[in-house]
């Protein structure tokens, strides 16, 4: 009699565990199988902060924010099929004829170790192409189109552009060893100056989007979603009316001595 209460004690964790398990999967991760029977997938978009502005120390802006657009691809989203590639390739060379189409077709059919970093097809695109090709975009989900600060340099006739620096591109060495998850593999990132040198306090936080998106990397929902965060502006001790009068005696000092 006590083996066959043991026995069906036994029976009945078993049973439980199954139940439990089954409670788990169906009611708790429930969505997340359907959305994987359905070829559903979740991930994360970023969203690349507006840099800080620099300053003189009289308020006079030396370096601001201008638009600049990016149409680039991600590589997890590009199809197998040659069509759907001819097809991406085809309006690609209509919408920007001037692009070297044979090389971004290499490009696109690379290996990528970063499968959902977007990779940069044409950058510099004005405004009015730009709301155009937001539209177009709908047709082919593998498509982006970034918005992403240029900086404007308004310090040229100060001679301040050795002490500003500039920004560049991320390149393969860079990208190694910046916080990915504050990054983008088509932002830019300061190289001299005070643009390297305060780097991550300009720099700002990305903005993070959490969506479902179907087989073709089509968007159906938004998750979730956090802005970002702009840069900090940055306020120098340098006059820049004061440092041009210097740089303008300088320079005439430089030329008489030629002379």
């Amino acid at each position: 009699k006590k083996r066959i209460t043991t026995f069906f004690i036994f029976i009945f964790l078993i049973i439980l565990i199954f139940a439990v398990r089954l409670f788990y999967l169906q009611i708790i991760q429930g969505e997340k199988w359907q959305l994987i029977a359905e070829g559903n997938r979740i991930r994360v978009e970023k969203e690349t902060p507006p840099r800080g502005i620099i300053f003189d120390s009289n308020g006079k802006t030396l370096v601001n924010n201008i638009p600049n657009f990016i149409l680039s691809f991600i590589p997890a989203d590009i199809s197998d099929k040659e069509e759907g590639k001819k097809d991406i390739l085809n309006f690609v060379k209509e919408e920007f004829p001037e692009l070297d189409i044979n090389n971004f077709e290499q490009t696109m059919n690379s290996e990528n170790d970063f499968p959902y970093e977007p990779i940069e097809i044409i950058d510099n695109i004005i405004y009015e192409q730009a709301m155009n090709l937001r539209l177009k975009l709908k047709d082919y989900p593998a498509l982006k189109l970034t918005y992403v600060s240029n900086r404007e340099y308004i310090e040229e006739s100060y001679g301040l552009a050795h002490t500003l620096g500039y920004l560049g591109k991320i390149n393969e060495q860079e990208w190694d060893s910046v916080d990915k998850s504050n990054y983008l593999l088509i932002d830019f990132i300061g190289r001299s100056g005070l643009e390297k040198e305060y780097e991550d306090a300009l720099r700002g936080k990305v903005g993070l989007k959490e969506i479902e998106v179907d087989v073709l990397g089509r968007v159906k929902k938004v998750i979730s979603e956090q802005p970002s965060q702009s840069g900090d502006n940055l306020t120098l001790s340098i006059d820049s009316e004061l440092n041009k009068i210097f740089s303008d005696i300088l320079c005439s000092s430089a030329n008489s001595f030629e002379k």
